[in-house]
C-alpha cells in the first residue's frame, strides 16, 4: 500500500480555497459577467492547449492560427450567451475554412500544415463548445445548481481516483497513455462520483446557497447519469494525458499548486459538460 505524497496537501488547500470562490461566482454572477469570466477561462485554456500541441514543433503562440483560435473560442462563448446556435455553427465553419486556406498557402513550406488545421479545429471543439454549453446552462433559472452539481461530481471523482489509485492501485489502466492511472483508481473515481451524486440527490430539497431543484431525480436515471458523468470525466482526463504524453510534458501549466494548469483541472469537466446539458435538457426537464 502506497502513501500519498506531499502534493495531496497542496491539492486540498487549493481546492478548499477555490471551491467556495467558484460557488460564489456561479451563484452571484449575472449572466453577462459569468459569460465574460468563462470567456477568460477559455482563453487561458487555449493558451495551455497550444502550449501542449505546439511544444514539439516549438512554434510561437503569436502566429495567425493560434491567435485565430483565441478569437474564435472567445467569440463562441460570447454568442452562446445570446443563444445563437447558428452563429456558433458559422464560427466553427469559418475557423475551419480559415485554417484550411492557411494550410493551402503554407503547404509548400510547411508539410505539417494539415496537422495545424486539425490542431486548430480540435481546439475549438475540445474547449470552446463545452464552455459555450456552460454559459447556456448558467442562463437556465436553475442552472447554477446544475453547474455546482457538475463540479461536485467531477471533483469527487478526481479525489476518489487519486486516493484509490494511491492506496490500492496495482493494475495499470492505460500504461501507454498515463502510467499513473490504475483500474483501482478508475473504480474509486466512479465510486466517488456516484457517492457524491447520491448524497446530493438525497438532499436536493434542502440544498444550501439558495439553489433550487424541482424534485429529486428518479433514482434509475440518476445513477445512470452519475456513472456516465464519471466515465466521461475520466475519459477527459485521459485524453489530456494523451495530449501531454505526445508533447512530452507533465502539466499544462502551473496556475494551481498541486493541480498543475487550468486545463489539468477542467479536463474532466470539458468531457462531462455535454452529458450534463443532455440530461438537464432532455431527461430531467
Amino acid at each position: 500500500m502506497k502513501k500519498p505524497d506531499a502534493s495531496h496537501i497542496k491539492r486540498w488547500l487549493t481546492g478548499l480555497v477555490l471551491f467556495p470562490l467558484l460557488v460564489y461566482l456561479v451563484l452571484a454572477s449575472a449572466n453577462w459577467f459569468f459569460a465574460l469570466f468563462i470567456c477568460a477561462v477559455s482563453c487561458i485554456a487555449f493558451y495551455e492547449y497550444y502550449r501542449i500541441v505546439l511544444h514539439v514543433s516549438g512554434a510561437s503562440f503569436f502566429t495567425v492560427i493560434p491567435m485565430a483560435g483565441f478569437l474564435t473560442g472567445a467569440a463562441i462563448v460570447l454568442v452562446a450567451m445570446a443563444g445563437r446556435f447558428d452563429m456558433i455553427c458559422m464560427l466553427i465553419s469559418c475557423i475551419f475554412i480559415f485554417s484550411g486556406a492557411g494550410a493551402l498557402c503554407q503547404y509548400t513550406k510547411r508539410p505539417d500544415a494539415i496537422d495545424r488545421v486539425v490542431m486548430q479545429v480540435m481546439g475549438v471543439v475540445y474547449l470552446s463548445l463545452p464552455m459555450a454549453l456552460l454559459v447556456m446552462i448558467h442562463q437556465d433559472p436553475r442552472g447554477n445548481t446544475w453547474i455546482i452539481l457538475l463540479f461536485l461530481l467531477v471533483f469527487a471523482g478526481d479525489t476518489g481516483a487519486y486516493y484509490a489509485g494511491t492506496f490500492f492501485g496495482k493494475h495499470k489502466l492505460l500504461l501507454e497513455v498515463s502510467p499513473g492511472k490504475t483500474i483501482e483508481g478508475a473504480f474509486g473515481g466512479m465510486m466517488g462520483t456516484v457517492g457524491m451524486g447520491c448524497l446530493v440527490n438525497l438532499g436536493l430539497p434542502h440544498l444550501p446557497w439558495g439553489m433550487e431543484m424541482p424534485t429529486r431525480f428518479p433514482w434509475g436515471y440518476a445513477v445512470l447519469f452519475f456513472i456516465i458523468v464519471s466515465i466521461c470525466a475520466q475519459a477527459g482526463d485521459l485524453f489530456e494525458s494523451l495530449l501531454k504524453r505526445e508533447a512530452g510534458i507533465k502539466d499544462s501549466g502551473v496556475i494551481f499548486p498541486g493541480h498543475g494548469g487550468l486545463l489539468d483541472r477542467i479536463d474532466g469537466v470539458l468531457f462531462a459538460l455535454p452529458i450534463v446539458y443532455l440530461f438537464k435538457t432532455y431527461v430531467f426537464a
